[in-house]
């Protein structure tokens, strides 16, 4: 019974609202001798640990194009690399001179694209990577 209360304590003066409070009340309340902790927390808990370390922005020479998600934007490098950067793609874009704003979600460097293809209305740009990226019809005129 004693032990019971003194987990909701943990509990309790836990701020579970965030993901490392989950985690950390997981741990607390976890014999590690009888329970394995799933890997999905230490994905989920590294993944957040790297997107909240303050990475610059890489240099344009190394960006394919960047893929913008509400407030998240996520760049994809020339080695496949992936990024992901707390700032909306507007903020990305104001700092990259030279990249075409080719969607509401892309913007791509031009240096990397190898073909640009029209089917039935439809603009999409083929970026070296073999990424396909639809255009949208407001921001056409800008890539062909």
């Amino acid at each position: 019974m004693a032990t019971a209360a003194k987990n909701s304590k943990q509990k309790t003066s836990t701020s579970q609202n965030t993901p490392f409070g989950v985690l950390n009340a997981y741990l607390k309340t976890t014999s590690f001798e009888t329970h394995s902790i799933p890997k999905s927390i230490f994905i989920i808990s590294s993944q957040i640990i790297r997107t909240m370390i303050s990475q610059k922005t890489p240099p344009p020479h190394e960006i394919l194009f960047l893929r913008g998600d509400i407030n998240y934007t996520e760049f994809h490098l020339v080695n496949g690399k992936k990024y992901l950067s707390s700032f909306t793609l507007l903020r990305h874009q104001e700092k990259l001179e030279g990249f075409l704003r080719v969607s509401r979600k892309h913007l791509i460097n031009p240096n990397y694209i190898t073909d640009v293809e029209s089917r039935h209305g439809l603009h999409q740009v083929l970026m070296v990577n073999g990424e396909r990226i639809v255009v949208s019809r407001r921001r056409k005129s800008s890539v062909i």
